[in-house]
């Protein structure tokens, strides 16, 4: 095939999986329960955060997200299961996303299905929309209560609507609708009204501002949060219980990286830092590999001049040893808009959602929102990824192939610091966690602050 017919085929494929809909063509994003919120679905409708804050000894300790509990289709987040780290304040339990696509205008709808569970308190679950122009639409589950107002909406002053529901005794399906640009909303559960309540103007502290943002689950520092949830969809356009529902409007993916026309429009910075990394000199061939008691050692560098939240592109000239372990080598690039990571294999490389832990033997067969290019990386290759100002998207590059080997792959929300290095900032190293270690020779390493896809020849 011509280089324009790649394209035009692939230019198709992206169209087909932005524009993806779900339960039945009636909504935008669904998650049904299986595996994680970044599963079973295509790559731009992730969750920015399928599963929150949660590490191997949490999940050794039988808390945190329970995949696949009790039994595939349903999910399982118990925070009242002891820290073993002995932190003070709970830890996340929520799946939330970004949403370019959600406009004022349009109104909004979102189903719930959820169980709660003892010791769950009022609050211990919350639906939450955060709007483009500063309105946060809430909803909070208690064991015997529904309130509803602004974020944290059992807070005297923005609760503006209530009703008695035992919460506990089944799974119940709970329903925000807003119709139009409106501060009003809906509520109901199990198809019948409640009542309504009126949205505040507020940020929700955990979330990177400039996006529309989902959130379902319990607020982090809730040390009694339990649930089993069922079901979460959302869509565009308000909608009670029983009115006919469009399909919705078609989402259309953002345009590609353009092609590199000449060398002069990127302007490379080449990794030279002995401290940072184990290279002293550019172009120099530099092994790493994990040994005792080095074990998931890792190393860091800013990514200047590249800014924050702009193009930005990162080029790896590498050999994977053939007894670096599945997924032994990983690196990482975060900044304002979210995190990408990068996982090696002999036979593979993966992209990854961010830094969620995915290393639990129990879950290494679910794939958390990695995407995979099976490939003989045993031999030389040239790995590049690209992201263009703003955008939530990476695109994987591979031996200057002009068009993507994963294109279109979604950031997670992590936007915090990084080995307190300014962003954007690159770590890279062992995974982490319990993969395996890492044995690869980086035969270059260079960072530009613009966004092209390798040249067409």
């Amino acid at each position: 095939m011509t280089f324009a017919e790649r394209k035009a085929a692939l230019e198709a494929r992206r169209v087909a999986a932005f524009s993806r809909t779900y339960q039945g063509g009636l909504w935008d994003i669904a998650y049904g329960g299986y595996d994680s919120a970044a599963d079973r679905v295509s790559s731009a409708h992730i969750f920015d955060n399928p599963i929150d804050d949660d590490g191997i000894k949490m999940l050794d300790a039988g808390g945190g997200f329970r995949l696949n509990t009790p039994k595939p289709g349903l999910l399982t987040v118990d925070r009242s299961v002891p820290d073993p780290l002995g932190r003070e304040k709970g830890l996340g339990s929520v799946i939330s996303r970004r949403d370019e696509y959600l406009k004022p205008a349009d109104g909004y709808t979102a189903d719930v299905r959820v169980l709660l569970k003892r010791p769950t308190v009022l609050g211990g679950y919350v639906i939450y929309y955060e709007r483009a122009d500063g309105y946060v639409f809430g909803i909070g589950l208690g064991p015997d209560k529904i309130v509803a107002g602004g974020p944290n909406p059992w807070i005297r002053g923005r609760t503006s609507g209530q009703a008695a529901f035992n919460t506990m005794d089944r799974h119940h399906l709970y329903r925000m609708m807003i119709r139009g640009a409106s501060t009003r909303f809906s509520v109901f559960a199990d198809n019948r009204h409640l009542f309504d309540a009126t949205a505040v103007r507020a940020h929700l502290a955990s979330i990177a501002r400039g996006w529309p943002t989902v959130v379902f689950g319990g607020e982090r520092g809730n040390k009694t949060t339990h649930y089993e949830l069922d079901l979460v969809r959302y869509r565009r356009g308000g909608y009670a219980p029983g009115e006919r529902m469009p399909v919705p409007k078609p989402r259309k993916p953002p345009p590609l990286p353009p092609n590199l026309r000449s060398p002069e429009q990127e302007r490379w910075t080449e990794l030279t830092d002995p401290i940072s990394f184990p290279a002293s000199r550019p172009s120099s061939m530099f092994e790493f590999k994990s040994a005792k008691p080095l074990y998931n050692r890792t190393h860091a560098t800013t990514l200047a001049p590249c800014e924050d939240k702009g193009d930005v592109t990162v080029e790896w000239v590498m050999t994977v040893h053939p007894d670096n372990d599945w997924r032994g080598y990983a690196t990482y690039i975060r900044d304002g808009i979210g995190t990408v990571g990068m996982l090696l294999s002999p036979d593979r490389v993966e992209l990854t959602v961010g830094i969620k832990h995915v290393g639990w033997k129990p879950y290494w067969n679910v794939p958390i929102g990695i995407r995979s290019y099976k490939i003989d990386a045993t031999v030389e290759r040239v790995y590049r990824l690209v992201r263009c100002a703003g955008e939530f998207y990476w695109h994987l590059y591979v031996d200057d192939d002009p068009l993507p080997a994963i294109p279109d792959h979604h950031v997670d929300a992590s936007v915090g610091g990084l080995l307190r290095l300014s962003p954007p900032t690159l770590q890279a190293g062992d995974t982490g966690n319990n993969f395996g270690r890492g044995h690869v020779s980086i035969k270059r390493l260079r960072w530009s602050p613009t966004a092209y896809a390798p040249g067409v020849r």
